[in-house]
């Protein structure tokens, strides 16, 4: 039998916004889920913004970190007057804690580079590390640390790979290149942002219990009871 099932990519941010309200004042979970499941199906056409303030508003954890994550990635002058009237102090504060906690360690890297460990066949280990650091530099350090255009790590790497490598052992410069390719340097950008969005989360948001028959139970125990029978 056919069936017919609406296009939820058509629904729009108002509507399920209303729905969500519907589902806070019926405490229903079904709708409050299917209001969920509706952003999380378009939760790409949503401001991070928008996002974290529909996730503080509604009790939605899952929402918040996904739009914490995002909005790490917007520069501080992008932001306007209005959205910090939008989400609370707690989370500009943190916010803001963390892009310097990250904006200092991509100095860092762009300034240290990995150590080199040379082949059996290097012939100048004193020449090939010079070339290394300087290789770095020009190349990673340049990348990261662009005052115009910063390059995020996987851009920055790839760019890296095509420099020349100077008087670098062909050997050494094959294995350094593939150790900074598997970015274990740069996953500490990834693990910090979600242990604090995972964080922030549980310090910000208590998500309520909206259980249908919890709340059938409470409004008339006497119906309820019977319809377990």
């Amino acid at each position: 039998m056919f069936r017919w099932h609406p296009d939820t990519t058509q629904v729009s941010e108002s509507i399920t916004l209303k729905l969500l309200d519907l589902s806070q004042l019926y405490q229903s979970m079904d709708a409050c889920n299917y209001a969920i499941k509706l952003i999380n199906a378009r939760h790409y056409a949503f401001d991070p913004i928008t996002l974290i303030s529909i996730s503080l508003k509604y009790n939605i954890k899952d929402v918040f970190r996904y739009a914490f994550n995002r909005l790490i990635s917007k520069h501080v002058n992008e932001f306007e007057d209005t959205d910090y009237d939008m989400l609370t102090f707690p989370v500009w504060k943190t916010l803001f804690r963390i892009k310097e906690q990250l904006d200092l360690h991509r100095c860092i890297m762009a300034c240290e580079p990995p150590p080199l460990v040379h082949s059996e066949c290097c012939q100048n280990n004193k020449r090939c590390l010079e070339d290394w650091h300087q290789v770095w530099w020009n190349g990673m350090g340049h990348c990261l640390l662009d005052g115009h255009n910063p390059q995020p790590y996987n851009s920055a790497v790839s760019q890296f790979e095509s420099l020349s490598y100077g008087s670098m052992d062909p050997e050494c410069w094959r294995a350094m290149v593939a150790l900074v390719r598997e970015g274990k340097a740069f996953q500490h950008k990834d693990d910090l942002i979600d242990c604090t969005a995972r964080g922030l989360a549980e310090f910000l948001i208590s998500e309520p219990v909206l259980d249908d028959e919890t709340t059938l139970r409470a409004n008339n125990p006497k119906n309820y009871h019977t319809s377990r029978l």
